[in-house]
């Protein structure tokens, strides 16, 4: 894997919105998208189809409350309340 640089994201501070629902957060983009933005303060809601043990160690590792995740397939609407 090469190195990206990083792009550094705003804090919530300096912007309106504190909650952020990043899909696909199993793995790969998502997944560090997710992990980037819990760091950075925001909470996150992580969507993905499968659980990984990548997501259980994005969980463990951001602040508490900061990042929650929920197995959830948007190829249906069926699960939506």
């Amino acid at each position: 894997m090469r190195n990206v640089p990083s792009r550094r994201i705003a804090s919530p501070a300096a912007t309106p919105m504190r909650n952020v629902l990043v899909t696909g957060a199993s793995r790969g983009v998502g997944l560090a998208v997710a992990q980037r933005l819990a760091g950075a303060g925001y909470r996150v809601l992580a969507l993905a189809r499968k659980d990984s043990e990548a997501r259980v160690n994005a969980a463990a590792s951001a602040p508490d409350g900061a990042f929650a995740f929920v197995p959830f397939d948007l190829d249906g609407t069926e699960g939506i309340p």
